[in-house]
């Protein structure tokens, strides 16, 4: 057997968490079975329920067994799962690395590849003949756009090549990563277990993109979706600048508003009483499969979250953190550049933008403000999609474990993902308080 000509330049990529690299160079990259059997961990980044889908997958030539069996690449490099994985916010885009082995990998006995992932109940065709590499879609393969035209179409773009047991390190011909940071981390690494270093190159490799950027917003080198590292490390400068904004300026800066109490106030009887709020009045946005009018969706959360528990027996400043929450929490959904009418698309990254866009509000816009409340107010504007995300999308929950104080931010950041979801989604939203009530006790038993 041999590769067909149209096919012997190709490449195939497993990416995977730069923590889990030191563990490869020791023992090569192994399928899930074997790194079972041997005991060996990994640093996890892949859906939970996918995995389980995969585990009981039967591979139907090669040596058979699970897909769980193999160690899995993908053929393609603009790859929806990594998109999944990013919109998770389970993992930093920074610390992802591509490894590549040359597509000659197909000739080892036991290789067997698939014309769609593997990541569905129906299965995929599964190949061990070369010649039937012909068979996949290698338009959507090699495809550079973010977006597919069908599920289908999707699914055959993750076509899989998938290698028995272990892949020697001594294989991986190429390691794509993110910067110079993360190359010389590689290198070290390497250097330290004294083994030689596959090549390391930056995207594009051979012309190929791997990684998703904010680039059509000019933001070339900044990850489309923050992670958790990232986010937390945002979170804490964002508290840390407003707090030493607020003591620099001292009584020079004249703000507007007294207090909170004043600042809501004048929100509720103006939505575009500050420059952020006006941003996003009566826009009309796509996130997650649905289009909402901002306006709209802050009041509705605004008037949900007075009739939450958590908010009624809530101290007054509490109460106010809270309301001012809802009011700002998508205020990092305002476009650069906006056309009147146009419906603009979000990204999951918007909790993060509409946190740093505290800054100036929180340091100009109200005299009296305590460190607490400053806190408190980030807190809940750049986290009010974590508890929803946790109980719901598979998110991690040391997340929450590893930012919150105490069991009233708990209660805090639930009144703020409740308010957010429609009283008519009663399952979703009694889902969603027992799994906060579940995250609650344990929180309180660490």
């Amino acid at each position: 057997m041999s590769i067909p000509s149209d096919h012997q330049d190709k490449f195939a990529y497993h990416f995977t968490h730069f923590a889990n690299l030191d563990s490869i160079i020791r023992h090569g990259l192994l399928a899930n079975n074997e790194k079972d059997r041997r005991r060996i961990g990994h640093r996890n980044i892949a859906s939970m329920s996918v995995q389980r889908r995969r585990s009981r997958m039967n591979v139907t030539c090669g040596r058979g067994g699970t897909v769980h069996d193999y160690v899995p690449f993908y053929f393609c490099s603009v790859n929806p799962m990594l998109l999944s994985v990013l919109n998770a916010k389970n993992v930093d885009q920074q610390f992802l690395l591509f490894l590549c082995v040359p597509i000659q990998i197909l000739l080892q006995e036991g290789t067997v590849f698939t014309d769609a992932s593997a990541n569905t109940t129906d299965p995929p065709n599964f190949y061990d003949d070369p010649a039937d590499l012909d068979r996949l879609n290698w338009t959507a393969i090699n495809s550079r756009k973010w977006s597919v035209g069908s599920d289908e179409e999707r699914h055959q773009r993750m076509a899989e090549l998938m290698i028995y047991k272990k892949v020697p390190i001594e294989n991986i011909t190429h390691i794509v990563t993110w910067n110079t940071v993360m190359q010389n981390n590689i290198l070290e690494l390497f250097a330290r277990r004294k083994v030689p270093a596959p090549t390391i190159e930056f995207d594009p490799f051979q012309g190929r993109h791997f990684y998703f950027t904010k680039f059509g917003s000019g933001q070339d080198r900044e990850s489309l979706v923050t992670g958790p590292h990232f986010f937390k490390q945002s979170f804490e400068n964002t508290v840390a600048e407003i707090r030493d904004n607020r003591a620099a300026a001292g009584s020079k800066v004249v703000r507007p508003y007294h207090n909170l109490r004043e600042l809501l106030a004048a929100i509720a009887a103006d939505f575009s009483a500050i420059d952020e709020m006006a941003d996003v009045f009566d826009l009309e946005v796509a996130y997650g499969g649905r289009i909402h009018n901002v306006t709209d969706h802050t009041l509705a959360m605004v008037e949900r979250i007075k009739k939450d528990a958590a908010y009624r027996y809530a101290k007054p400043e509490d109460k106010q953190i809270m309301l001012l929450a809802c009011y700002l929490h998508g205020i990092g959904k305002a476009p650069l550049n906006q056309t009147a009418g146009e419906i603009h698309k979000i990204f999951a990254d918007y909790p993060r933008d509409s946190m740093e866009k505290l800054v100036r509000l929180l340091t100009m816009e109200v005299a009296e403000l305590s460190d607490y409340a400053i806190r408190k107010v980030a807190l809940l504007v750049g986290y009010h999609d974590l508890v929803s995300d946790i109980v719901l999308r598979e998110r991690e929950e040391e997340q929450l474990f590893d930012l919150v104080t105490d069991e009233k931010e708990v209660d805090m950041l639930t009144a703020v993902a409740l308010a957010g979801i429609d009283e008519k989604e009663s399952f979703t939203r009694a889902t969603l308080k027992r799994g906060a009530k579940a995250l609650r006790k344990k929180l309180k038993g660490r």
